[in-house]
């Protein structure tokens, strides 16, 4: 092998053989699970300004197409997901919009990435109260029958 092959060689970054793949996403009032086919190197971006979690995953593929899912309670108010590419190789990007800036832990769980979000959540809107109907007022007494 000539010097200049090797040195070649070398500077190619190892891959692992199959990318992991992205499955689902499930989005829960305190926590967003990311579910993979196997543990991937990830990292994490967090924004306060709109409050989001930017999480793009190595070497890693989305299984279907990307998706837009939007919720209405909790702490996360729509997840997106994305396809990406980092020195040719595949990543799965996830964005996670909050509903207020965050302090939050990963957590692997069976090959998860679980994302627990802290803080209070924001109490869903009140129903507005019924509306009062106007007091109604007995009729006079009917005038006693003559005798």
């Amino acid at each position: 092998m000539t010097p200049f092959l090797l040195a070649a060689l070398l500077a190619v970054p190892a891959r692992a053989a199959e990318p992991a793949l992205l499955k689902d996403v499930k989005v829960e009032a305190r926590r967003v699970v990311l579910k993979l086919s196997k543990p991937a190197a990830f990292r994490a971006k967090a924004e306060a300004e709109p409050p989001k979690l930017t999480v793009t995953f190595s070497d890693t593929d989305l299984v279907g197409d990307e998706r837009d899912i939007a919720t209405t309670r909790g702490a996360a108010r729509w997840v997106s997901t994305s396809r990406a590419q980092e020195n040719g190789v595949p990543a799965a990007r996830v964005v996670i919009h909050l509903d207020s800036p965050r302090d939050y832990s990963p957590i692997w769980s069976e090959g998860n990435l679980v994302l627990e979000f802290k803080g209070p959540l924001a109490e869903p809107a009140p129903a507005p109260a019924p509306a009062k109907a106007a007091p109604v007022k007995a009729a006079p007494p009917a005038p006693a029958p003559a005798p």
